[in-house]
């Protein structure tokens, strides 16, 4: 698994803000991999000036990921078909107990990614909210437009 370290610093006083870890299974990070939804608009909490945090994407502007909306993630898939090469392998030797303890695990790991299915679409519906929400400020929606983000116009005008 390839998984790329993020220091990010304020563009100002060059301290560190926020630090996260970014993985993939089976390649390396791609500039896709390493962006968030959540405000774009940042302040410093040493020198408290604002600044525009390009790992971060508005919801309402940008779609999401296809990794965001499948029912199955990825890492999930891949733990699974280890898992039942596993057992499969482990049955094939004779250990039919860890046989059935590793296929088990594999199918769990895929009933609890298609469990917590509906909770992750909640948090992304009340994001999406909170994103228009944000934008619906005409101050903020410029101050992404200025940044190069793409606003529609509608949230360009101010609220009569």
């Amino acid at each position: 698994m390839a998984s790329k370290r993020l220091t990010k610093t304020c563009p100002h006083c060059r301290k560190v803000y926020e630090t996260r870890t970014v993985s993939a299974w089976g390649r390396q990070p791609t500039a896709e991999d390493c962006w968030v939804f959540g405000m774009p608009l940042k302040s410093c909490p040493n020198c408290h000036r604002l600044f525009i945090d390009r790992d971060v994407q508005e919801l309402a502007l940008t779609p999401p990921r296809r990794q965001d909306t499948a029912p199955v993630g990825g890492s999930t898939l891949r733990v699974a078909a280890l898992g039942a090469v596993l057992g499969a392998v482990l049955y094939a030797g004779g250990q039919p107990v860890p046989a059935m303890v590793a296929g088990g695990a594999a199918v769990l790991s895929v009933v609890a990614d298609l469990a917590l299915y509906p909770y992750r679409m909640k948090k992304l519906e009340a994001e999406r909210a909170a994103s228009r929400k944000r934008l619906s400020d005409p101050a903020y929606a410029r101050a992404l437009k200025d940044a190069g983000y793409a606003v529609p116009e509608e949230y360009l005008k101010p609220i009569s």
